[in-house]
């Protein structure tokens, strides 16, 4: 409390006895006094007020005075009662672990305009911030990294309202190995996790991807399918993320390599320009025709391929050479192709 006084008491009341009535009876109060041009007697009286209380006693004989006094109170009275504001604790789900990372939030107001939008009045990027506002109501949103959670609060004068937010995620941790056992690869990975459910055109929608060999995907809680590209090689599975759990999934791509170059004749030095490469399917359709796999233009490429039996076709300077070509998961197979004219 804050009191301004310019002079003594009045009221037959003794306001030293009874600041020490107060604190002797488990009153928590505090009293910044600021006498305003008054005498030494009135300052005694007011002095002992603040003293009693644990407040500070300040003298003001003029305006500039005065005003210094206020804003020194006040200081002491904010520095005492802590910011006001809200505090925002980031959970995964309820009862579950505190979100210690990549967190991000936006302050908005709490009604919607005619289109249905808030007025963004701030945003932090703090994973549990304090947040000083004025005293009002706030609609806040969260988001872990594709978990998004909203929450109202309310901010009363002078008080910090703490908040526990709840994000309903999980985090999904995806590796993938050439075939069962081998050592994680390192590189050439592409994810993509879709909704698990179909829309009336059949088709997921994307939830988020990833160009990186290993990742962990911040996600609501709830069943998803993740599908795994190495190269040509692909991979799909159903899996389901519960909500505070770090869920581990490791894809078997059954991925062979086939490392090529075109040779003159056998023994001979790689070409090394006018290459092209065409890989097919073995197998031909009702039409007599194999499907195209992929296709390469550099001088000598590695085709990263599902295990299985292909039709390899090399050109150089307008001469083309077709090979059978089988591979087994893990395989890395060299192949130097001997390019002969007629």
């Amino acid at each position: 409390m804050i009191l301004l006084s310019d002079g003594l008491e009045t009221c037959n009341a003794d306001p030293c006895a009874l600041a020490t009535e107060l604190e002797n009876g488990g009153v928590d109060f505090t009293t910044h006094v600021i006498g305003f041009d008054i005498s030494q007697e009135e300052s005694a009286q007011l002095a002992c007020l603040a003293e009693n209380t644990g407040g500070k006693f300040l003298r003001a004989s003029n305006a500039t005075e005065l005003t210094e006094a206020l804003k020194s109170t006040v200081k002491e009275v904010a520095v005492a009662s802590g910011p006001q504001g809200v505090k925002l604790i980031p959970v995964y789900c309820e009862g579950c672990d505190q979100i210690k990372d990549d967190m991000f939030w936006w302050i908005y107001e709490p009604t919607q305009d005619a289109n249905g939008n808030r007025k963004e009045l701030g945003r932090n990027g703090g994973v549990s911030p304090l947040i000083e506002l004025d005293a009002g109501t706030y609609f806040i949103q969260g988001r872990y990294g594709n978990a998004y959670a909203t929450v109202e609060v309310t901010v009363e004068q002078g008080k910090l309202t703490t908040t526990q937010v709840n994000f309903n995620a999980g985090n999904l941790r995806v590796n993938s190995t050439a075939t069962a056992g081998s050592d994680p690869l390192t590189d050439n990975m592409f994810y993509w996790v879709y909704e698990s459910k179909l829309d009336m055109q059949g088709n997921r929608k994307e939830v988020i991807r990833s160009g990186s060999a290993s990742e962990i995907f911040r996600i609501p809680a709830g069943e998803y399918n993740v599908q795994a590209r190495h190269g040509n090689a692909d991979a799909d599975a159903t899996i389901t993320v519960p909500a505070g759990e770090l869920t581990d999934y490791v894809f078997d791509m059954q991925v062979g390599y086939m490392r090529v170059n075109a040779v003159a004749t056998a023994g001979a030095d790689p070409l090394d320009n006018n290459m092209f490469y065409w890989v097919y399917e073995n197998r031909k359709d009702l039409e007599g025709n194999r499907k195209e796999v992929t296709r390469s233009g550099s001088k000598s490429d590695v085709f990263m391929l599902p295990a299985g039996h292909y039709i390899l076709a090399v050109r150089n300077a307008g001469e083309v050479q077709n090979s059978e070509v089988s591979l087994t998961p893990g395989q890395v197979l060299d192949l130097n192709v001997s390019i002969q004219s007629d």
